[in-house]
C-alpha cells in the first residue's frame, strides 16, 4: 500500500516535504529520501513519530511504527561533529564486543557448574 509521509519540523510544525513510500519502506530509506528532498544528511536526522517515539532502527519498516491513515514524522536536526560520531561508533563497538564476551563467559560458567554438580552427585551416590 502506498503511503505519503508528511515530514514536519519538530519544533515549529512547518511542513518540509512529503515522501512517497510503502509499508515496507525502511527508516533508512525514508531518511535518504528526506535528504534528497531537503538537503539534510540522513546522519543528522532524528525522526519522531506522532506518539513522540524516535524511529531508531534503520532497517525497521515504517508501516510498523507510523499510522497508516495519516503517516507523519517530525524531523529534529542534530549535526554531529566527526570526532563525536567516531567516538560514539567506537564506544558502541566496545560495548557490543564486551557484551558478547560476557554472555559467552556466563554460558561457559553455567555449563561448568552443571557438570561440577553432576560429578559431585555421582561421587555422593558412589560413596553412599
Amino acid at each position: 500500500m502506498a503511503l505519503r509521509v508528511k515530514v514536519t519540523r519538530a519544533m515549529t510544525g512547518d511542513v518540509l516535504c512529503e515522501i512517497a513510500g510503502t509499508q515496507l519502506t525502511t527508516v533508512l530509506q525514508l531518511k535518504e529520501s528526506i535528504a534528497r528532498e531537503t538537503g539534510i544528511p540522513h546522519t543528522d536526522q532524528r525522526l519522531l513519530s506522532t506518539s513522540g517515539d524516535e524511529l531508531r532502527l534503520r532497517g525497521q519498516a515504517i508501516g510498523e511504527v507510523l499510522d497508516a491513515e495519516a503517516p507523519e514524522v517530525a524531523l529534529v536536526v542534530r549535526q554531529y561533529d566527526r570526532k563525536e560520531m567516531q567516538a560514539a561508533w567506537l564506544i558502541e563497538g566496545i560495548w557490543k564486543r564486551n557484551r558478547r564476551h560476557y554472555q559467552q563467559r556466563m554460558a561457559a560458567s553455567h555449563i561448568a557448574n552443571f557438570w561440577r554438580a553432576r560429578q559431585h552427585a555421582r561421587q555422593e551416590a558412589q560413596g553412599a
